[in-house]
């Protein structure tokens, strides 16, 4: 059985060296964009999440994202979060998600900010290593925004992004007190008329991560978000983000 066991080994190699290839490029080039524009940031933030999550059944989760982001550097608002997400594992490599979020943003002058409820559904695409981890995450957002001295507005976008978590210091990502590489790209995409949907925001990240056990986990992630009011321009720097992560398994 040890030809057949190789072989096996070896076809399953094959199928996937492509999408790794894809994700070790990605998470390269991810390192390289976020230290070089960390250098001179135009708009610094600091990102504070709390994240507990619990089973609703076997092929079922819920998690709550309580968020707190803030200006280190410029004229960026304070905005209080909240964000559920219920996602069903449909199948070991697709996740379903159903997501609503609310928001409060103040500032940064006197008097301004706005109220924002979102909701939105997405398809995850898994691919499950020992040592790597990699996934696409595809959604549409449905954005309802009231500023405090403006009419309410509606805006609908696409977003979609590409990650790679990777183990440092374990064969395994899923051994207790792991250390692990975080590298994504997401594209912010909305509807622009006969054009159809391009993309006028794009945020890069990479960070640090550890697997306390199987209940607790950190993340250490620099967030570099690039933007173009033009969609016939090229992207231009728009913050840099320090986040830190807490995430609790119930």
């Amino acid at each position: 059985m040890e030809p057949w066991a190789s072989r096996l080994d070896w076809l399953a190699f094959r199928q996937h060296s492509g999408v790794l290839m894809r994700r070790w490029l990605l998470l390269c080039g991810v390192v390289a964009r976020v230290a070089s524009a960390q250098k001179a940031p135009p708009d610094s933030q600091f990102w504070t999440d709390f994240v507990p999550a619990w089973r609703v059944n076997d092929n079922t989760t819920n998690e709550l994202e309580l968020s707190l982001r803030t200006a280190l550097h410029g004229a960026a608002p304070t905005q209080y979060w909240a964000t559920n997400t219920l996602e069903w594992n449909a199948a070991s490599w697709l996740g379903l998600s159903a997501i609503g979020s609310l928001v409060e943003s103040r500032g940064p002058q006197h008097g301004s900010g706005y109220f924002e409820a979102r909701a939105s559904a997405g398809a995850r695409f898994t691919w499950r290593g020992q040592r790597v981890r990699a996934s696409e995450f595809a959604r549409i957002e449905h954005r309802m925004l009231r500023p405090l001295d403006a009419a309410a507005f509606t805006i609908e976008r696409l977003r979609h992004r590409e990650q790679a978590l990777v183990a440092l210091n374990h064969s395994s990502l899923s051994e207790p007190r792991t250390a692990f590489l975080i590298a994504d790209a997401e594209w912010f995409l909305v509807h622009n008329g006969h054009r159809g949907w391009t993309s006028n925001q794009l945020r890069e990240r990479v960070g640090l991560g550890y697997r306390l056990n199987v209940h607790r986990s950190f993340e250490v992630i620099l967030n570099d978000t690039r933007r173009r009011a033009d969609l016939d321009a090229a992207f231009e720097d728009g913050d840099h983000v320090l986040r830190l992560r807490w995430r609790e398994n119930f």
